[in-house]
């Protein structure tokens, strides 16, 4: 049998390039796969982490006498409702961020359906005023362009006229002191027993 030994040599080399080409197509693959894999694990953990902090400012809003002086000395420095307001305005930032971060929001609906409003009072300028440069100094790039579109609408806010003044605080007050409530408690069960008497069938020695 005559063998070609030019041809079968072309085959092998052929052989050779492809299953080198596949062998760099599969690395890539992995490489990318890997890539993708610690991409999500930081995501997630991240996440974690925001997820954990917003349960924290959740404690906070829940008692804020209690915990809110164990994070900083603005709560001594504010009224209750104030410091609830404060930690308010954290926790929508936090939310608008993972919004951003995510997808579920663009920039279109962070500058007029989030900072438009939260920029118009003073508790939402007095907050980013405050925290700014923490925001704007984050080390993750869509954090930072998050941070400064926010900054972008806060100096938005500040170059079209004064913040508008928060409501007056009010302190919930009941609307009838306790003996006054329980003696009207007490007087309404008395009349519905005197009703239900009213109407009871005379018995067989009436």
């Amino acid at each position: 049998m005559r063998l070609d030994w030019s041809r079968l040599s072309n085959i092998g080399q052929a052989y050779g390039l492809a299953s080198a080409i596949f062998s760099v197509l599969a690395v890539t693959g992995v490489a990318v796969s890997l890539a993708y894999q610690s991409h999500g694990i930081v995501v997630q953990r991240d996440q974690d982490i925001s997820d954990a902090h917003s349960r924290l400012l959740m404690l906070v809003l829940s008692d804020p006498e209690t915990y809110g002086p164990v994070l900083s000395d603005r709560a001594q420095r504010m009224s209750v409702i104030e410091y609830k307001r404060y930690v308010f305005v954290t926790l929508v930032l936090r939310l608008a961020l993972s919004g951003y971060e995510t997808g579920h929001s663009n920039e279109y609906s962070l500058r007029n359906e989030v900072f438009s409003g939260l920029f118009r009072r003073s508790v939402g300028r007095d907050h980013w005023r405050d925290s700014r440069k923490f925001w704007l100094s984050a080390s993750q790039p869509i954090h930072r362009r998050f941070a400064h579109i926010a900054d972008e609408e806060y100096r938005a806010a500040i170059a079209h006229g004064p913040a508008l003044p928060m409501p007056p605080e009010r302190t919930a007050k009941p609307l009838l002191p306790r003996a006054a409530l329980a003696a009207v408690v007490c007087g309404g069960l008395i009349g519905v027993a005197a009703m239900a008497a009213r109407r009871r069938p005379p018995g067989p020695g009436v």
